[in-house]
């Protein structure tokens, strides 16, 4: 094979492994969404049933106090917890924050009647702080 043939063959396999690893990397992303959108999809079940004996109102929320709330109120057996942003009303003037406890396996965390340990927040805004942590993304996982 001549030096020309060699160096054909080089990028061809070059190319063929970025291909790959694209693909990969496009997978992963994508097994990452599903996992996100399931537990999104868990947490706003959870939230409807959170709503009906632990919601309170207020006008602000805090990053601090969000984690101040995980601190003193945590189960006995948990691995992380997760905070759910939901925009409220024609223009977002309300904010339902969910929070909520997860074992190893990202499962909510409920005492032995069933019930969720978490809590919803009615708020009329976010504190920049927890406003900024949010981003674009409407969950937070907290460890």
């Amino acid at each position: 094979m001549d030096k020309k043939s060699k160096t054909r063959n080089l990028k061809e396999e070059e190319q063929n492994e970025v291909v790959n690893r694209e693909d990969e990397y496009e997978e992963a992303v994508s097994k990452v969404k599903r996992g996100l959108t399931d537990l999104s999809r868990a947490l706003n079940q959870v939230a409807a049933s959170l709503r009906e004996t632990h919601s309170i109102k207020v006008r602000q929320i805090s990053y601090e106090n969000c984690i101040e709330y995980f601190v003193e109120n945590k189960p006995p057996k948990f691995a992380r917890a997760a905070i759910l942003r939901e925009k409220l009303g024609l223009l977002w003037r309300e904010y339902k924050i969910t929070q909520i406890y997860l074992d190893r396996n990202d499962e909510v965390v409920r005492d032995l009647s069933g019930r969720v340990y978490g809590r919803v927040v009615l708020a009329d805004r976010l504190d920049d702080e927890l406003d900024y942590a949010f981003g674009k993304y409407d969950i937070l996982i907290v460890e």
